[in-house]
């Protein structure tokens, strides 16, 4: 007959073993080591692209002249928002030569204009192609870089009327360096549009000025 003592060793025995079998199972897994495969050195890994934070992007020249004079850019579009009421859609952007930073006024206010809530369209020559614009039909603003109308000589009103065909209101840039001339507003009414103001540009950072007419 079995004894107690007897017994109870081979109870603890049966115990230690399924506790042992329970450990091996929660044990994960060997690697042998000829699996495993090494690491390529450091000189032939592929070179990542840095990553770039949103806040240490460039700040670009839209960016520079939306901050440095925001009230100016806040009473054009003011003046391009009360012109859009009453019905003038297409805006021009013109001048009297080459390189007065028109296409740079363009990308300023339709920025100035989208950040009030605006749908805004800009196209780079007049007329604008009514049938492939959307914002002529859901109270959008069109903004047209829409070169010379004023080059060197006399004013002629037949070719600023063929150039102005389907705008209806315009802004006048003009170098900081070159005078200013009133014929050029009277010239725009004449034809039908309305002068919304005029931006004066390459100016010093002190004299940067927007004026409106």
């Amino acid at each position: 007959m079995t004894s107690l003592t007897t017994r109870l060793d081979a109870v603890d025995r049966g115990f230690l073993k399924r506790l042992a079998q329970q450990s091996d199972r929660r044990q994960p897994p060997i690697i042998k080591r000829s699996a495993m495969v090494p690491a390529p050195p450091l000189a032939d890994r592929p070179e990542l692209p840095p990553v770039v934070l949103a806040d240490s992007l460039p700040e670009t020249l839209v960016d520079r002249l939306l901050r440095a004079v925001p009230e100016a850019w806040a009473n054009l579009s003011e003046r391009v928002e009360d012109a859009r009421r009453s019905g003038a859609v297409v805006i021009a952007i013109t001048g009297a030569r080459r390189g007065e930073g028109r296409t740079t006024v363009v990308q300023c206010l339709s920025r100035a204009l989208a950040q009030r809530g605006l749908r805004v369209e800009c196209h780079d020559r007049a007329p604008v192609e009514t049938d492939h614009s959307t914002a002529l039909h859901d109270e959008g603003i069109v903004l047209v870089d829409a070169g010379v109308w004023f080059p060197s000589g006399p004013l002629r009103r037949a070719r600023l009327e063929r150039q102005s065909l389907g705008c209806h209101a315009a802004i006048v840039v003009r170098r900081a360096d070159q005078p200013e001339c009133a014929a050029r507003g009277v010239a725009l009414a004449a034809v039908g549009l309305r002068v919304l103001g005029e931006i004066i540009t390459m100016a010093a950072p002190t004299t940067h000025s927007l004026h409106i007419m």
